[in-house]
């Protein structure tokens, strides 16, 4: 059984703004692909 609706979830996804998806996306990306923080985040695991 899902958590929410199909047409719930729709209705929430079409309403986001694209452009500030995609710019925290990049944000995103350019902290958590760097090598040395994933690298650090390895390290905190253990």
């Amino acid at each position: 059984m899902a958590i929410f609706q199909n047409t719930v979830v729709n209705k929430y996804l079409n309403n986001q703004n694209e452009q500030v998806i995609s710019e925290k996306w990049d944000i995103y990306k350019t902290h958590f692909f760097d090598p040395v923080v994933q690298e650090n985040i390895r390290d905190r695991k253990v």
